[in-house]
Parts: C-alpha cells; sequence; structure tokens
C-alpha cells in the first residue's frame, strides 16, 4: 500500500471518528435509523473503520454537522467495532447526512426470526435433556452470539435427529398439555417466588441448563447412539409420530427473565405417524470432503481473510500448523469447519506451495504434528496438501520468522512419517491400514 493511500485512510478515519463525536454531543437532535437491526446505543462506540469514504466528502460532512447542516446526501462512516446485529451478525456500517444516522442496510430480520423444525419419535419415548452433543453433534459451527446462529445450529441439529434450542440459563421444565402437546416453560412465580401452578398442564421433564440450550432425542435413537448411562436425562413417554417445535426465543420482544407470567419456550405438538427411521449414523459415516473443497468453503466464509494469490496457503497454515487449527475431523481423514458444506461444492485449485510464506510456528498440537504420528487420519487429496506444505517449509523455511528453523526440522520429520503412513497416492499403506481397523 503507497504513502498517499495510508494517509488517505487515516484522514477518514479521523474524520468519521470526529463527526461520531460532534454527532454525540448534539445526539437529541440527530434521528438514529438502525433499519431494524439491534443497534442499541449507537454513540456508546465511536471507535470506526473508513469504508471507502473519501476525506473530501467526510470534510463535507464535518462541516454540515458543525453548522448544524443537513447534507443532500448520506455519506458512510464506518462500523463500531466490535458492534453487530443480534439479530443477523451483520457488522453495520453508520451513514448520516449531518441530521439523521442511519445504517447503510436494512437487517433481513427485522422481526427476529421465527423458528420451526421437526422431530421424529417413532419409539413413543423421548429423551430431554441439556446437552447431547457428545452423540449429537454437526460439523463445523455456526456463530452461536447472533439469532441468525442459534436458528442454523437448532436446524443443523433436527437434521441429525436431534431438538436442540437455546433457552438461556433457565432452568425450564417441559409440561404436557393433553396427549400430544407439550411446552418448554417457566412458570410465573408469585411475590414469595413461589412458582404459579399452570392450568391444564402437568409436568413431565425439567432440564438443567448448564449448556443454556436443551436437548431432545428419540428413545430408540438414543440408544443406538450409545449413550445409555452417559446423561442425566429424564424419559417422556408419547404417542409415536413426528413433533413440530416451534421456538420463540428468536422473535422480536421476546423476554426470557419477564416476570409475572409464565415463560413458553417452544411449544411441542404431534402432527403426523411416525417418519421411516433413519440411519443418522451411516449417513454421519458417508460423509468426505477433498481438500479443494474445504479451502474453498473457508474462502467463501472469510473472504476478507483467505485473499490473494497465497489464499489457498493461508487456509492450507490454518488446518495444518496454527494450534488447535479448529473445526471438526471426520474418521473418513477431513476437517470441516462450514456445517453447510454439500458434496457437490466446487473446489479450490490448490498450486505447489513454491514461496516464501509465514507459517505458523508448529507444535505437538498443530494439526500437521497430530496427522503425521496418526493421531488424525488424512484423506489423499489431504495428504497431498500436508505435503504441500511440508515441501514448502523445508525448501523456503517460515518466511521471516524466528521459529522458522524449529519449523523445517518439524516439516522434515513430519514428511518423512506421511511417507510411512501413506503411499504414493496417499492411501494407507498396508501396515496404516491394517492398524485402523
Amino acid at each position: 500500500m503507497d504513502k498517499a493511500k495510508v494517509l488517505e485512510e487515516g484522514k477518514a478515519i479521523m474524520l468519521s471518528f470526529d463527526i461520531m463525536t460532534a454527532l454525540r454531543r448534539q445526539k437529541e437532535k440527530v434521528r438514529v435509523d438502525g433499519r431494524g437491526h439491534t443497534v442499541g446505543d449507537p454513540f456508546k462506540g465511536s471507535s470506526l473503520f473508513s469504508h471507502g469514504a473519501t476525506s473530501a466528502s467526510l470534510f463535507r460532512l464535518a462541516k454540515a454537522v458543525k453548522a448544524g447542516n443537513r447534507l443532500g446526501h448520506h455519506v458512510k462512516l464506518g462500523s463500531a467495532v466490535g458492534y453487530r446485529c443480534s439479530y443477523c451478525g451483520e457488522e453495520y456500517v453508520w451513514e448520516s447526512n449531518g441530521k439523521t444516522l442511519r445504517t447503510t442496510t436494512a437487517c433481513p430480520h427485522p422481526n427476529g426470526l421465527e423458528l420451526t423444525f421437526e422431530l421424529n419419535v417413532p419409539s413413543g419415548v423421548l429423551i430431554v435433556a441439556n446437552d447431547l452433543r457428545g452423540h449429537f453433534d454437526v460439523e463445523g459451527d455456526y456463530d452461536i452470539n447472533t439469532s441468525l446462529g442459534c436458528v442454523k445450529t437448532t436446524l443443523a441439529m433436527a437434521n441429525i435427529g436431534c431438538a436442540h434450542a437455546f433457552v438461556g440459563n433457565t432452568c425450564p421444565g417441559v409440561y404436557a398439555q393433553g396427549t400430544d402437546r407439550f411446552i418448554v416453560v417457566n412458570p410465573a412465580q408469585d411475590a414469595e417466588y413461589e412458582e404459579i401452578p399452570l392450568p391444564n398442564a402437568r409436568q413431565v421433564a425439567s432440564i438443567c441448563t448448564d449448556l443454556w440450550w436443551y436437548s431432545m432425542v428419540d428413545g430408540d435413537e438414543y440408544r443406538r447412539r450409545g449413550c445409555r448411562g452417559k446423561y442425566e436425562v429424564d424419559r417422556v413417554k408419547v404417542r409415536p409420530g413426528v413433533y413440530r417445535f416451534t421456538h420463540h426465543v428468536h422473535q422480536k420482544g421476546f423476554d426470557r427473565d419477564a416476570e409475572g407470567t409464565p415463560i413458553i419456550f417452544s411449544t411441542i405438538e404431534w402432527v403426523r405417524p411416525p417418519d421411516p427411521v433413519r440411519d443418522f449414523k451411516a449417513e454421519a459415516r458417508a460423509k468426505n470432503f477433498t481438500a479443494g473443497q474445504v479451502i474453498a468453503s473457508s474462502m467463501r466464509q472469510y473472504p476478507s481473510l483467505y485473499d490473494g494469490e497465497d489464499a489457498a496457503m493461508k487456509v492450507a497454515n490454518h488446518i495444518f500448523c496454527v494450534i488447535g487449527g479448529g473445526g471438526s475431523w471426520h474418521p473418513n481423514g477431513f476437517v470441516q469447519y462450514d456445517p453447510d458444506m454439500t458434496p457437490n461444492m466446487p473446489e479450490a485449485p490448490i498450486p505447489v506451495f513454491n514461496q516464501a510464506f509465514n507459517w505458523y510456528p508448529m507444535c505437538e498440537y498443530s494439526g500437521l504434528v497430530k496427522a503425521a504420528k496418526g493421531e488424525i487420519h488424512l484423506n489423499p487429496s489431504f495428504v497431498s496438501l500436508a505435503r504441500n506444505v511440508c515441501a514448502c517449509i523445508i525448501e523456503h523455511g517460515s518466511g521471516d520468522r524466528k521459529e522458522s528453523k524449529g519449523n523445517v526440522k518439524i516439516a522434515r520429520q513430519c514428511l518423512a512419517d506421511l511417507e510411512k503412513r501413506y503411499d504414493e497416492q496417499g492411501n494407507p499403506s498396508r501396515h496404516t491400514a491394517k492398524k485402523r481397523k
């Protein structure tokens, strides 16, 4: 980046900050329009990044604000660091004409999110618990600090046979209302903090929300997953069939701490006879993705993080070198960060890594080291990617990092170990394949 551009961006950032400070001083006269986003008080966070506005346009806006005038158009100011819409998760950008402060985009979910999903309970036994993710979990994750991320998590869990929804630290109960209808609810309390009985309802289960979510699954599926004796659960006898869950928590205005009234988190209703039983474990075992698909998915998820000609190297660095690396490693030898990946996703081309790069300093917790030791199994495409990373580090080191010498030593050992574990095509060697069986 040239010096003139750096100076221009610096001016823009300072002007944006000055404008927000001036607007704060006269906020009683400024109309704030979050356009459906949950913006709170925008004047509490006035650290801004510039978003394409020139210092000249910002200077004109600054003059207008100082004089108490209104421009004929809005000028981008930037986004407050760390401030995002709790519904959609967007880091909204502010703009102003001197009299109005508004977001540049509208929230796609201004009324929060409605959430409906189904759970097949053919056994006639509903298992109610807090956290069953040890045996029911999705590969990758969503941002559950937003309503949208919570909704996506719930829908993904429902797709693998688990009703899993956010309720906060509330410890609600499950109450039957007749034979085919249930509610997840906290009853109202009287002045002595005693629960007021719910009319025409009886409690059939309770949930200790250490996780702030609940988990419910079919009794037979619970047994098939090997969960028996590993969780504290309540078993509720229900009419066999498919149950529709309507979850209210993420709708605008929902208050899980409201006083004087029952707080209904979810409504559960029988809707039809049981669906055919799905083999969720077989579906999970059959999943497989290539390194090219995972890299393409990462670039799509984080375009500002994984950009440029070395984008594939950046993703490979995160997968194999960064400590922990995140994501979920599947027994079929791939790592998954994005739960929305599908088998027909396109692949990103992976070039030969033949240039200097600041590879993260590796240790025993890095994915490459774990793979070389056999703690992580790799499919052929990830074996190729691992060899690519090793060869690059051995040839070019780790850029300017002081740890370069150590990385080269680790890469040499990892490459030697990988050669023992996998053949030229990236398939397990006979010895390795025998051990895996």
